[in-house]
């Protein structure tokens, strides 16, 4: 994806409808956005005071995302990570600063969401080729027997 997030306007929605679709047949979501950002404070708080001082700012009507809804579902991932293992995560974070617009929080949260629902389709099909990492994710958050 583009560092442009404007590239994607009015492209994301379908795509996340899917991706969401996968995510709620399998994965837990226990998580609620002012929880979410609590978390995430301790890693950035410049960028997440930002956000809570912006609620108008979360509906993406371009995409028809809406952030406080997108980002406890990739938070659920990255919190059970270790902090080293966030990087990707922090910079998207960080990278808002340049452009906390709806858009500019939902394609980079989406983003990041997207290789999540890739790497847990790979774990349902080909679980060796999943790292070990990411598998322990994974084992925590599915729903049941997911075969």
């Amino acid at each position: 994806m583009s560092d442009n997030v404007h590239q994607y306007d009015g492209k994301l929605r379908d795509d996340y409808i899917k991706l969401r679709t996968i995510d709620d047949k399998y994965l837990k979501t226990d998580i609620a956005f002012s929880q979410c950002l609590d978390e995430m404070e301790k890693f950035n708080s410049h960028i997440i005071s930002k956000i809570r001082l912006t609620p108008n700012d979360n509906y993406d009507s371009i995409n028809d995302i809406d952030f406080s809804e997108l980002c406890p579902r990739v938070w659920k991932f990255n919190r059970l990570l270790e902090e080293s293992d966030n990087r990707v995560f922090f910079e998207q974070i960080d990278d808002m600063k340049t452009g906390l617009c709806p858009q500019g929080r939902t394609t980079r949260m989406f983003q990041i969401y997207n290789i999540w629902i890739d790497e847990l389709i790979k774990y349902m099909t080909n679980i060796d080729s999943v790292d070990k990492d990411i598998r322990k994710v994974f084992d925590k958050l599915l729903i049941g027997n997911y075969i």
